[in-house]
């Protein structure tokens, strides 16, 4: 009933008799390349935030690994120091091409936090999706060594932006901010044995940590790197 309920809220509004699309889809996205969506800005609580609102279905449903704090106005507020949810139970995706994105909003003083990551939890390989020191937002990728892209443009603490990391190749990932902004890297890298996936933090080895300080209002995971015009197109949508 739960899931039922969810997925009627978000997925279906009757406009003169046409269903619109999904903000997860806009662009042309076809469904079967989002694997995983949540809105918890909206939810009707914490636990139907967890729900994944796109094709991969039930497989691929949030759960707490320390639950954060939730608003039905703002969506998940991370605490920064414990907050975090697995999604599903391995790896969303184990290679490129893969697409993260967010809105988020980041809490004053906030250094580094992990928006989303799939990782490698006896190694620090990984694909991961985070922010340092208001500068950029980054899409990362380590394994032997770190390749990382950079978008051009910063952020403002307290603001909403959206986030977008994409991985088109072991060679190439790109990061933007509002869906432009857009910085790449070509070092060839690509994680081994990723087997978890995660919003709010990323694992390294021996612990989980790197917590988000701030809140996220939409976040999706895609299974294709997005273009640049889609990049805009869900800008403006998760507005």
């Amino acid at each position: 009933m739960l899931r039922t309920l969810a997925r009627r809220r978000f997925l279906t509004h009757i406009s003169t008799g046409a269903v619109v699309t999904p903000w997860w889809l806009s662009g042309g996205i076809p469904a079967a390349n989002c694997i995983a969506a949540f809105q918890p800005k909206g939810a009707a609580s914490l636990a139907a935030s967890y729900v994944n609102l796109a094709s991969g279905g039930a497989t691929w449903d949030a759960a707490p690994g320390d639950a954060p704090g939730f608003n039905t106005a703002t969506g998940w507020d991370f605490n920064g120091s414990s907050d975090y949810l697995i999604v599903g139970s391995g790896a969303i995706a184990t290679a490129a091409p893969l697409s993260m994105v967010c809105r988020f909003n980041v809490d004053v003083g906030a250094a580094l936090g992990v928006f989303m990551s799939i990782c490698n939890t006896s190694s620090a390989n990984r694909f991961q999706f985070y922010f340092a020191d208001q500068d950029e937002v980054i899409m990362a990728t380590v394994a032997t060594a770190a390749g990382a892209a950079n978008s051009t443009a910063g952020f403002l603490f307290g603001g909403w932006y959206s986030g977008f990391g994409v991985t088109s190749a072991a060679n190439s990932r790109a990061a933007y901010i509002n869906g432009a902004n857009k910085g790449t890297d070509a070092t060839s890298l690509t994680p081994s044995g990723v087997n978890a996936t995660y919003i709010g933090a990323r694992y390294s080895g021996a612990s989980i940590g790197s917590f988000l300080n701030g809140k996220m209002s939409h976040c999706a995971f895609y299974n294709i790197a997005l273009s640049d015009a889609q990049a805009l197109v869900l800008h403006a949508a998760m507005v």
